[in-house]
């Protein structure tokens, strides 16, 4: 999936693990926020882009996760 959602949340890191990360990350979502607010209120269909939004995010954030998690192997 190519859209300016995953583009914009790619330069955040999901999880921080310095100052300058967690003030980097702040600034992304914040700028997510307001790009969001737009789509919501003034485009037609924006809706589709917060769903797309919070899939995008959370596709993001499940890997991660899964990446990060001890693999068991049997």
């Amino acid at each position: 999936m190519s859209v300016w959602q995953d583009w914009v949340i790619g330069l955040a890191s999901l999880f921080p693990t310095t100052r300058q990360n967690s003030f980097a990350t702040a600034t992304v979502m914040e700028i997510l926020r307001v790009l969001l607010y737009h789509a919501l209120r003034y485009e037609y269909g924006g809706w589709r882009v917060w769903i797309d939004t919070l899939a995008i995010l959370h596709s993001r954030i499940a890997f991660e996760e899964y990446r990060r998690s001890p693999q068991q192997v049997s």
